[in-house]
């Protein structure tokens, strides 16, 4: 009997986690979380934990990429 795996696709609407973020844009976590203290990367904090809307780090992205 086959196994699938199910695989979840991101939508923009979608709240990550640094980890996600991380993994997202293949840096270490500890990289995010000192972009995160400092403003550099959009993000806010929910209960004390910081989190990400995705299409804000894509937007983001946009932005770093066309300066």
């Amino acid at each position: 009997m086959a196994r699938f795996l199910k695989v979840k696709t991101m939508n923009n609407n979608d709240i990550m986690t640094q980890k996600d973020v991380a993994k997202y844009l293949k840096m270490s976590l500890r990289s995010i979380q000192d972009w995160s203290k400092n403003g550099y990367i959009p993000a806010f904090k929910l209960v004390g934990s910081w989190r990400y809307k995705k299409s804000d780090i894509d937007n983001w992205l946009e932005t770093k990429r066309n300066s």
